[in-house]
């Protein structure tokens, strides 16, 4: 039997391997980050509940897993924004609002995280404002749901914040915090996740540059 439909079977075969992975807000180019000072790198979080506590179900292997068996809302946000900052290759720093360069730079730079509604069954909702193509303004609403435990406010916010920085849902099962699918082993940043916060932040061009490799994308947005 002879296939004559086989090259573009094999196509879509390879686009599927090669083109999963991270994804990009369509058309954004992310926060204005001005990499010319610490300071002007920096987007801010304000967490309205910075103490309330959450119960503690992080696995020993986290940085907070021996912390207690409880632990506040603020010390889980520091923790995410640690996450955040040690991606390598990236100049996005990402800062609560008590930090010191916070009044001088806070314009236009702000990721507020809140309790409220979130869109269908969802546990939380970002909602980004944009001035063309540059992030400007992001709100996160979260349900009580979020606070069940450390382990899901951790997945879940570090989640919603990517979206805040302009990472869509990646199709990676496996390596992706920002995956369309739930797996309760990836709660933290992942390799896919990290590769896309590189793509819109990176400290240099080369740092940017994109190639057809497992959990990439296959083109620039």
């Amino acid at each position: 039997m002879v296939f004559k439909n086989w090259p573009r079977i094999f196509l879509l075969i390879a686009s599927f391997f090669f083109c999963v992975g991270y994804r990009i807000q369509p058309g954004t180019i992310g926060w204005g980050i001005d990499t010319s000072s610490t300071a002007k790198r920096k987007v801010f979080l304000s967490v309205t509940q910075a103490g309330k506590t959450i119960t503690n179900n992080l696995p020993s292997t986290d940085a907070l897993g021996s912390a207690g068996s409880t632990l506040t809302e603020s010390q889980l946000m520091q923790s995410i924004i640690d996450d955040f900052n040690g991606i390598t290759r990236s100049s996005l720093i990402l800062a609560l609002d008590s930090d010191s360069d916070y009044a001088a730079n806070k314009t236009n730079k702000r990721i507020t995280i809140e309790v409220g509604s979130a869109a269908g069954q969802s546990s939380g909702e970002a909602r980004l404002t944009f001035s063309g193509r540059t992030i400007t303004d992001c709100k996160i609403s979260l349900t009580d749901k979020a606070f069940t435990s450390a382990k899901d406010y951790v997945a879940l916010v570090t989640h919603e914040i990517g979206h805040c920085l302009g990472l869509e849902h990646s199709q990676d099962s496996v390596w992706a915090v920002m995956s369309y699918f739930y797996n309760d082993q990836v709660y933290r940043l992942a390799i896919d996740d990290k590769m896309g916060i590189v793509h819109l932040y990176a400290n240099t061009a080369s740092d940017a540059a994109e190639k057809a490799t497992f959990g990439a994308a296959c083109s620039t947005q």
